[in-house]
């Protein structure tokens, strides 16, 4: 079971976003330093009007955190095992710590790779997928923060799930709904430990269980990390 994450509130609205250019990097670690974007404001047209929206808590049910790999949107998911070898995670970088409020700690993939390797493909179409504990939630927003080191690794194309179907059916691929399919708003590399654009994400369903997956990265590396994933709505 996961630590429960903190409620924040930030506020979303659907119409014009101001964000920064996207840039690339190729280094292999990073020295931009800037503050976590713990909240986001978007830039409201006359008459319109902003909704707040909370940080949704990704404790999962008892069931827990599903690690995938070699999974692409709407199709099955591949479990991902603990090693250092081709589909897996080390022990100590699950994709629990990717839900648990703790920038500290961070979820790594190798996905199609060994530990060894450093290919283009490590680490993409990895992910998890996981039933929330607090039931249906409707996500409006989401934040990719980086881990501690190589910049290299940290997903720039991600996509999002969502599924009320019953939990042994989460691993066929028709069970799940696309939502989201984009930047993971860390296009300009904004420094370790550190998390990037939040992206609105343009829904109207709730849905009980979330997908995440990382289909691009910054640049060659062995794997794919991120530190957290936050979603933010109802």
């Amino acid at each position: 079971m996961m630590t429960t994450i903190a409620k924040a509130s930030i506020a979303l609205m659907l119409t014009t976003t101001t964000t920064e250019p996207s840039t690339t990097t190729t280094t292999e670690s990073s020295t931009t330093t800037t503050e976590p974007l713990s909240t986001f404001i978007t830039t409201a047209e006359p008459g319109s009007t902003t909704t707040e929206a909370d940080l949704i808590s990704l404790d999962s049910t008892d069931r827990g955190v599903y690690a995938i790999y070699q999974t692409k949107i709407s199709k099955n998911s591949q479990r991902s095992a603990v090693g250092n070898l081709y589909g897996s995670y080390p022990p100590d970088q699950s994709p629990d710590n990717a839900c648990d409020g703790n920038h500290l700690t961070k979820y790594l993939n190798f996905g199609m790779c060994f530990e060894d390797s450093h290919e283009v493909q490590c680490g993409l179409d990895t992910g998890f997928f996981l039933e929330l504990k607090r039931g249906a939630s409707l996500v409006t927003g989401l934040q990719i923060c980086t881990a501690e080191d190589y910049a290299t690794r940290d997903p720039l194309t991600i996509s999002l799930e969502g599924s009320n179907e019953p939990y042994p059916t989460l691993i066929l691929g028709p069970s799940w709904t696309l939502i989201y399919n984009g930047p993971s708003g860390l296009q300009k590399d904004p420094g370790r430990l550190t998390c990037g654009i939040v992206q609105l994400v343009n829904n109207s369903a709730q849905y009980k269980s979330y997908r995440f997956l990382v289909s691009g990265k910054r640049n060659i590396s062995n794997s794919v990390q991120y530190s957290e994933l936050k979603l933010f709505g109802h």
